[in-house]
């Protein structure tokens, strides 16, 4: 055990932890170098498709073919956006359209009834209408904390970020399809010569895991819009409505357990307006309870078959280990840190498999590794 306390080790862990305080102070640039390297990885594929073509004498060189691979993601990703936004633009001028006072009146109608056949329990009279009057309180602070119609003005205002972003992405992304080596090459620079065969097998093991772990939850994406814009159309609500809430689902699952709550929450408020604005069952609470019937079904398939299925099988890790990593990531950094909980304990776990298998802690969380 000591030999993991040498004098030479003790340098190169303060040395790591030297270079991920640099880091996090330039977490922006490491996040768009590290989406480069995700879309590059995407690329690479096409890349090496494309510079085995010969048109006659002329071969395509790896510049020509990482724009011409550029071009296509791009063009992928504006044609989804031009068939996908103007659904989630119509549900959020519907939802801004709304006069709160009116929707309130009707969870008022609907509250009413509610009471009526509460009251058939024969509670004490005193309790019920403490009862009601708490519901209504939270009910009235709820819809005036919400101002819907920020949504628009929220986008507008990020816009310039995205445009840089993607600018930035961009540039990154050609120079990583032109030398598919200089990710790696970069990396290998501020790593000891006689360290290289390990940081080597360590990129090699993280690419492998990491491209299973993302295709899993592009599938789990996938599937989850499917089955929730199949199961709202199927209770009757329009396909724009079912295909933006498939949609806002499957890109809120991306956010593990936090995500589907929050597009739950999403749904039932645009459900809310739907009924209101045209109602497609006469009775409110029928189609709620519907609506939620949906989403459960389709997080209960999620959260028992595919989920499992991501995390378990494509990091390898234990359900109650991905669990808490998720969990303590949340608390340190919030949404963000969930999302890319996985992905870094991965690349951890990678790295301490190959330096510190000596500590039985480290051989016990990367046994299946």
């Amino acid at each position: 055990m000591s030999q993991y306390f040498s004098r030479r080790n003790i340098l190169l862990y303060l040395s790591g932890l030297i270079l991920l305080i640099v880091l996090y102070y330039f977490r922006n640039l490491v996040a768009y170098i590290l989406i480069s390297a995700v879309v590059s990885l995407i690329l690479q594929p096409v890349v090496e498709t494309l510079t085995r073509i010969k048109v006659g004498k002329f071969i395509f060189p790896k510049s020509l073919a990482a724009g011409i691979s550029l071009v296509i993601f791009w063009g992928f990703v504006i044609t989804v956006f031009r068939l996908l936004v103007p659904l989630i633009y119509h549900e959020a001028m519907l939802i801004s359209s709304i006069q709160t006072t009116s929707v309130v009146m009707e969870f008022q109608t609907q509250f009413s009834v509610f009471m009526k056949n509460f009251e058939m329990l024969d509670l004490p009279i005193d309790s019920t209408n403490n009862i009601a009057g708490a519901a209504l309180q939270h009910l009235l602070e709820l819809f005036n904390l919400a101002d819907f119609s920020n949504i628009l003005s929220n986008i507008t205002s990020t816009i310039s970020t995205l445009i840089v972003g993607v600018f930035v992405v961009t540039f990154i992304t050609f120079f990583f399809l032109k030398d598919e080596k200089l990710f790696a090459s970069s990396v290998l620079l501020m790593i000891p010569t006689d360290l290289e065969t390990e940081v080597k097998h360590i990129m090699l093991s993280i690419k492998r895991l990491l491209i299973r772990y993302f295709a899993g939850i592009l599938f789990d994406m996938i599937m989850v819009f499917t089955l929730t814009t199949i199961g709202m159309s199927a209770i009757g609500l329009e396909m724009k409505h079912a295909a933006t809430l498939g949609l806002v689902s499957a890109v809120l699952n991306v956010i593990p357990y936090a995500g589907p709550i929050i597009s739950i929450a999403f749904g039932m408020t645009l459900g809310t307006v739907i009924h209101y604005t045209s109602p497609i069952y006469p009775d409110y609470t029928t189609m709620i309870m519907w609506m939620a019937a949906i989403y459960l079904a389709v997080n209960i398939l999620d959260a028992t078959l595919l989920q499992p299925f991501i995390f378990s099988k494509s990091v390898q890790a234990h359900p109650l280990e991905i669990f808490l990593v998720i969990l303590i990531a949340g608390t340190v950094a919030g949404i963000p840190g969930m999302i890319l909980a996985i992905p870094s304990y991965t690349i951890f776990r990678v790295i301490a498999k190959e330096f510190l298998s000596g500590f039985k802690l480290i051989r016990k969380l990367t046994e299946k590794m």
